[in-house]
């Protein structure tokens, strides 16, 4: 991809599109995974289980980027999630997402929003 902007709407496409086949394309095998109060989890394969789980916990969501960043290999967004629940309810939190990159693919994804209210 040309730019950390083309990596990230590309990454939350896929995230909201809810497709943990099309994730795995962009995670390291010993990727380390942290989300919000989660314990973190290491491994691609543990890491694609965590995500199907929680992508079949909802009905819909839906990422606005309002900031990325690139430093070194570590790139950063922030901005605001709409959740739909499975009973129809809406959510929203806020959002930051740290990616450390290595060689194209994520081999730390550190996720930070409130999501207590899912």
């Amino acid at each position: 991809m040309n730019s950390v902007n083309d990596y990230m709407n590309k990454l939350y496409q896929i995230v909201d599109n809810r497709d943990a086949d099309s994730l795995a394309n962009f995670l390291d095998e010993d990727v380390c995974f942290k989300f919000s109060n989660a314990e973190q989890v290491t491994g691609k394969m543990a890491v694609l289980d965590i995500n199907r789980h929680f992508f079949h916990s909802i009905e819909k969501m839906s990422h606005t980027l309002e900031g990325v960043w690139q430093q070194g290999t570590e790139s950063i967004c922030n901005g605001t999630v709409d959740y739909i629940r499975k009973d129809g309810s809406h959510y929203s939190a806020r959002f930051a997402t740290i990616l450390t990159i290595k060689d194209g693919l994520i081999t730390k994804y550190r996720i930070y929003a409130d999501v207590s209210g899912l």
